[in-house]
């Protein structure tokens, strides 16, 4: 069993900030709590007065973006709330992200109670929307930024797509299979240009490839099998761990040794299968520091967060 490190907090997103604080978001009493390691201690918590639907850390500055009906900015540091809020969704958001330069946010219409906002807009941090684009049929489930008007988009319904703000018009789209089992979530590396998606399939043995794309034409690079039917599993969240992938599966088994905590990693260059984090319940959110030193997965169950040292894992 891989060592790792436990966080009691049931939190429901989770991000590290850029100087290597965990933030965690999300479940009854609603709140925004700080931890910092080597202990992770709970340093700061500030109550929140709605449901947190989504959570992103700026990737050049201590602050964080929280999704809810609007979304707001926050110290990192100090948790208190920045001036400007990112308006006009009409119901709760499905998802948030930052460009790589920390200048603009990218926000996706959600649906967790009521019907989904179908748009993707684009913000600067004074609040000020600069574009929009008519988007997926269903929730955003995942925003990921390639530059600061071209969004990588996973919904419930379409699929994964690529969104040019600029141009306002969608780029690219990877459809969701016909199956009741939609694609799994993504990671994108800004720098290379490439993203890195669970796709179901249907019909075969894979129930899960892993596929390299091109994240500003959707061209495919690659494909690899990830898991099998026998697997019995879903993908909750990617992650990128320096050469390497990080994947949370949660187990469809009934059994609780087959229902262990499992984070893949898997090779970014030949989608080889490497180690398996493993902790005390099945995971689901992971969170990566910037340094890649650190991999933060929630545990369901409301049994915490593990947080894994990957120095060792990863030879760093």
């Amino acid at each position: 069993m891989t060592n790792h490190q436990r966080i009691a907090d049931a939190g429901r997103h989770i991000v590290f900030a850029a100087d290597g604080a965990l933030l965690v978001s999300g479940k009854w009493p609603e709140g925004l709590t700080r931890y910092v390691g080597p202990t992770w201690d709970a340093v700061k918590r500030v109550a929140l007065r709605d449901l947190t639907c989504a959570l992103a850390a700026s990737p050049t500055a201590l602050e964080v973006c929280l999704g809810m009906k609007t979304a707001m900015f926050f110290d990192a540091h100090s948790l208190k709330k920045r001036p400007g809020s990112l308006k006009g969704h009409k119901y709760q958001l499905g998802a948030v992200a930052y460009a790589p330069d920390g200048l603009r946010v990218f926000t996706g219409g959600g649906g967790h109670i009521t019907p989904p906002d179908h748009t993707i807009r684009l913000f600067d941090r004074a609040g000020i929307e600069l574009a929009r684009v008519p988007g997926p049929a269903g929730e955003v489930r995942r925003l990921g930024a390639l530059d600061d008007t071209f969004v990588v988009a996973l919904d419930t319904t379409e699929g994964l797509a690529g969104y040019d703000m600029a141009a306002d018009r969608r780029r690219w789209l990877v459809p969701q299979p016909e199956s009741v089992i939609p694609h799994g979530p993504f990671a994108l590396d800004a720098a290379e240009g490439r993203v890195y998606a669970a796709l179901h399939e249907d019909g075969g043995d894979s129930a899960y490839v892993l596929a390299v794309l091109d994240a500003r034409t959707g061209d495919e690079l690659s494909r690899t099998p990830l898991f099998t039917w026998a697997d019995r599993g879903h993908i909750d969240d990617v992650v990128l761990v320096g050469s390497s992938i990080a994947i949370s599966m949660g187990q469809n088994a009934g059994s609780a040794a087959a229902r262990k905590a499992r984070v893949h990693l898997f090779d970014r260059a030949t989608g080889a299968r490497g180690e398996i984090l493993e902790a005390t319940e099945q995971t689901g959110r992971l969170a990566v520091s910037p340094d890649g030193r650190l991999l933060a997965a929630t545990m369901q169950g409301d049994l915490g967060i593990a947080v894994f040292d990957m120095r060792g894992v990863l030879g760093a």
